[in-house]
């Protein structure tokens, strides 16, 4: 039987980012959208899937408030290599 992906989202630690600094300058759901794609290969399914089913939000949600992240130096300073891979994308026009 496959295993839930929010028990997958537990086991691998996606919630559990203590050792960033600034976790309290953005909230729960900012951190949860960086921390997932961080790592969202991890997970089996296709991404637009994994996204409605872990995040609990749209695909098109998701993307509108990532790109929104990339704006705020908060979430540079949570997660600077995802922000910084983010930002080379979007600046290629990729």
């Amino acid at each position: 039987m496959p295993v839930p992906l929010q028990h997958l989202c537990e086991i691998r630690g996606f919630w559990d980012q203590p050792q960033y600094p600034f976790v309290d300058m953005l909230d729960t759901a900012d951190r949860r959208i960086l921390d997932f794609e961080r790592g969202w290969w991890l997970f089996p399914e296709p991404k637009d899937w994994t996204i409605a089913e872990v995040l609990g939000i749209s695909a098109a949600t998701y993307y509108h408030r990532l790109r929104e992240l990339l704006d705020l130096d908060e979430a540079g300073r949570y997660d600077p290599l995802t922000v910084r891979r983010l930002q080379r994308i979007v600046d290629r026009g990729i």
